[in-house]
């Protein structure tokens, strides 16, 4: 494996916006978000057949599914940690 080398900080690697969206579509994939929510949320333009029939515009859920991402986001920055005192 990587014996002997330090590892990279994954601060400073490069990175650019795209990853940020990849980032959120795998985070909403995780959370048991619809693709169909997913392609909204990333403006991906639908061209199937579906697409042509299915006119809803699916805000009122990209709302839903954005506000749990954001919840699992706030969730992963509390402290959970509990101090202990000394006997």
């Amino acid at each position: 494996m990587n014996e002997g080398k330090p590892r990279a900080d994954p601060i400073e690697l490069p990175w650019t916006v795209h990853d940020l969206r990849r980032t959120v579509a795998t985070g909403l994939a995780k959370l048991g978000c619809p693709r169909v929510v997913q392609d909204r949320i990333l403006n991906h333009v639908d061209s199937s057949v579906s697409a042509i029939y299915d006119r809803h515009r699916y805000d009122a859920e990209a709302r839903v599914w954005l506000q749990k991402w954001a919840d699992y986001l706030d969730a992963l920055t509390v402290s959970n940690v509990v101090p202990l005192r000394a006997a």
